[in-house]
């Protein structure tokens, strides 16, 4: 294995140089193109010049929202990965976090414009419950909630490992979704992300930048 990617044991979690090795991939992906099948090439890189420059927090990765038993085709990968069931106390996870610091951590996906945040005075309509399969669903889920203590609990993680955070809002909270045809009704009802917005700043959590995306 390269010099520039980390290795990984049960103890201690050693974590590749992205930028380095995500550069000098890039630069022999521009050549590439100009190899000839089996023509003996010489290729330099000159790493003295820079020719790009990224923000540090360009690197990125998601957690998602599905539970375990989302499944297809019978395998049911998710487990205990989700950010409602994913265990905090983790070294691993604490270390890799810690390890591509400073970088964004997306907490978003497709149950996100499901989620409802157990914040201020909420809508008879959407309940703060957990998540549950259905299949004529919208998504084939109903419920999702996010207790404000579990956000608690991820912000201190996130504030301990030094990582910033891009949050997916619910862009269909009192929006009607009650089947499994891609389309929704009535207006967005942004009160519920307001509270949670609100409860984000007075803590001071590490939130980087607010996603409402209407992508369904």
């Amino acid at each position: 294995m390269p010099d520039s990617f980390g290795t990984l044991d049960k103890k201690k979690v050693q974590v590749p140089r992205f930028k380095e090795a995500g550069r000098m991939m890039m630069l022999t992906k521009l050549e590439e193109s100009r190899f000839v099948k089996n023509e003996h090439t010489r290729l330099f890189i000159n790493a003295s010049r820079i020719v790009a420059t990224v923000d540090d927090h360009f690197l990125c990765a998601t957690l998602d929202w599905w539970p375990p038993s989302k499944c297809n085709y019978g395998w049911c990968p998710w487990d205990q990965a989700g950010i409602l069931d994913l265990d905090l106390e983790n070294p691993m996870l604490e270390q890799a976090l810690a390890g591509l610091a400073p970088f964004t951590v997306r907490v978003g996906g497709t149950l996100q414009d499901l989620v409802v945040y157990d914040v201020g005075e909420l809508l008879s309509s959407e309940p703060c419950v957990p998540f549950t399969f259905n299949e004529s669903a919208l998504f084939s889920y109903t419920g999702g909630c996010l207790r404000m203590k579990r956000w608690d609990d991820l912000n201190q993680l996130f504030m301990k490992t030094g990582v910033s955070v891009a949050f997916g809002l619910n862009a269909l909270y009192g929006r009607s979704k009650s089947t499994t045809q891609i389309q929704v009704t009535s207006p967005w009802n942004p009160n519920n992300a307001e509270n949670f917005i609100r409860y984000t700043q007075e803590r001071a959590y590490p939130v980087r930048a607010w996603e409402l995306v209407g992508r369904h």
